[in-house]
């Protein structure tokens, strides 16, 4: 009986060690004291009609239902550079961190919702997304992860939701999984290879 007992406990244990080895589920820390410090002072509301002239040339001619083009022209080119109608998750984390300053909710939360459908890689970001044949890059940039998640601080923090304080704590861990290791932040971190790409990407 005391053998059965101890080969019990011997394969409980392997089990275990077992599943231990596999990928690392992240843990979900919320931040319990405010973010107000996130929320900067803005200029929006000064010299209002060029900045409505602005807002509106972006909305109706850069802002896409998956991004935003890298140029109003698409003048496509084969290049490691964005160009033409590529989208960068840079230039969606800034339309976000935008519309969560100026309180525009309604319009935060779609296009987040979208950010997430085109961009998101499970565990981060897709740096940017091809113009032409619209598929994504196997490779983050973790600043622009790291705007994004502000972004949604910032609309959490003014609008006093749970949900989305919740979602930015949600893919801060989960980012750290792969663009945060040994206590060193990543420039770059590559899902397919699982690897920092150590070359510069832009």
């Amino acid at each position: 009986m005391t053998r059965k007992i101890i080969s019990l406990g011997m394969l409980i244990g392997c089990i275990l060690i077992l599943v231990g080895c596999g990928q690392k589920q992240p843990q979900t820390k919320i931040p319990k004291a405010d973010a107000d410090h996130l929320t900067i002072t803005t200029q929006y509301h000064k010299n209002k009609q060029n900045i409505e002239l602005l807002h509106n040339f972006l909305k109706d001619s850069m802002v896409q239902k998956a991004g935003i083009y890298t140029n109003f022209n698409n003048n496509q080119k084969k290049s490691d550079n964005a160009t033409g109608h590529d989208m960068l998750s840079e230039s969606s984390g800034l339309w976000l961190e935008y519309l969560a300053q100026t309180h525009q909710n309604k319009a935060f939360r779609e296009f987040y919702k979208n950010t997430k459908k085109y961009f998101d890689q499970g565990r981060q970001f897709s740096y940017r997304i091809d113009g032409k044949t619209k598929k994504k890059s196997d490779v983050n940039a973790t600043l622009d992860d790291l705007r994004i998640i502000r972004a949604l601080q910032i609309y959490a923090q003014n609008n006093n939701s749970k949900k989305y304080r919740h979602e930015a704590a949600e893919r801060f861990a989960m980012l750290q999984t792969t663009s945060i290791q040994k206590a060193r932040v990543l420039n770059f971190y590559d899902v397919r290879t699982k690897k920092e790409l150590v070359t510069k990407v832009l």
